[in-house]
This record gives structure tokens, sequence and C-alpha cells, in this order.
């Protein structure tokens, strides 16, 4: 499950006395980085160039770094994150990450926004099994966001909410995966629970919301179809 290990080959040879040897042959992925430039129009932000930039084994070490940036004429977006594997000497993942967005929404909207910020992530792993990951994400952040040169066709919840905020946010989520594939899954259940809290007294824009996902996949014997059950259902309040 691992983005850096390429192959897991094992080789069993038995002994005289009744035991055993065990020879396990990792390989590396060795070749483990991503560039990817794009281009794209939109009638709110014209023109807009990215640039991504990602590595699953950065300098040999396990972890992942992961980089994007967005440019337009009205808008400007970064998102900078760091994984580490190894929380000292514990198996815990563990994330870095800063990001910022900011965007001139005056023609349409009738203001300009710009927002950045920082969190931590751990992931705490519930159950060792290969056939289904489990585990809890727990992430603590800080936002601080600015709606600002307002004009005349700005809402009156755009004004209402203009200014600076300055939000502290922490986030729980319990995953239960047994998907036989992440991408393109046949069989198997995935299941993902979200709470989110920016409380009162230390955040300017408050909130409480949780967020719950199912989703089922089916083989189907007669055929290469699957069936599907998806949900989700929210509750928010602030």
């Amino acid at each position: 499950r691992r983005p850096y290990i390429d192959n897991v080959t094992s080789n069993v040879t038995d002994n005289n006395d009744k035991s055993a040897n065990l020879d396990f042959i990792i390989s590396e992925r060795v070749k483990s980085g991503n560039f990817k430039l794009g281009a794209g129009y939109s009638a709110q932000g014209g023109v807009a160039s990215a640039v991504g930039l990602s590595d699953s084994n950065f300098y040999g070490t396990g972890n992942k770094l992961n980089g994007e940036l967005s440019l337009s004429s009205k808008s400007i977006f970064y998102d900078l994150s760091y994984t580490k594997f190894y929380l000292g000497d514990y198996l815990i993942d563990n994330s870095y990450r800063i990001f910022n967005d900011q965007e001139d929404l005056k023609t349409n909207y009738g203001y300009k926004r710009k927002s950045s910020g920082l969190d931590f992530t751990i992931k705490i792993p519930q159950k060792y099994d290969i056939s289904k990951d489990q585990y809890f994400d727990l992430t603590v952040g800080f936002e601080k966001s600015d709606i600002y040169d307002l004009t005349s066709i700005a809402s009156s919840s755009v004004t209402q909410n203009s200014g600076i905020s300055n939000n502290l946010f922490v986030s729980t989520s319990y995953v239960n995966d047994s998907r036989n594939d992440n991408f393109n899954p046949t069989t198997g259940k995935f299941h993902n629970t979200i709470l989110s809290v920016s409380p009162s007294g230390l955040s300017d824009d408050d909130f409480i919301k949780i967020h719950i996902r199912n989703n089922y996949y089916f083989d189907n014997d007669n055929n290469n179809n699957s069936f599907f059950i998806l949900s989700k259902i929210g509750l928010a309040s602030g």
C-alpha cells in the first residue's frame, strides 16, 4: 500500500529441522516524481495556467511532497504539503500543509477575496490488514481570510461577512475501506465519517458539521459489469 514500493516477491525454503526461511525481495520505486503543466479558460477567471509537482519517495525517504500553483489574471492559488510516514519511532503518517488563495470577483460579484493558512494532520491506523484500510485522521489548522474592496453589486451576505476573519478549525475522520481498487473498484465497501468544528470564541466564523459517506460495490458474476450503491449525508450549523 506504500506508494514508494514497486513490487514484492517472496521465496520459502524448508529446512531439515522443520523450520523455514522466508525471503522477501522488495523493489523500491526509483522514479517516483510527477510534473504536470496545464492551461484553461473560464468566463469568470479568464485564461489560467497551472503547474504541479509531486514525489511519492522524496530523496528516497518514503515521504511524499506535493505542490500546486495556479495563476490567472484574476486569481492566485498555491498549495504545498509534505507527508511523513513515521512520527518519531511510531508508524503514524503525519502531514504538513500551507495554502493561499486569492480571487478578484469584482466584475461578477462585487468583491475581492483572499485566504491563507496552514494545517497539521496525523493518521492513526486502527488495524493493519492487507485487504482493508481502517484508520483515524485528526487535523488542526488555522485560516485567515479577507473579503474586501466591495462594490455596489455585492450581495447582502457578502457585505455582512466582509472584512478579516481568523479561524481555527479541528477535523477528525474515520475511514473503513475494503475496496479492491481505489480508482476503479468492483467489490468491497468504503465508509468515511468526518466531523469538523471551528469553535466559538476562538474563531470569527464558528461552525460545526458532520459528513457521512457510504459506498458499496458488487461484482457481477455473469459479465464484467458491477453494481454500486453510493450515499452521502451531511449536517452543518454555523
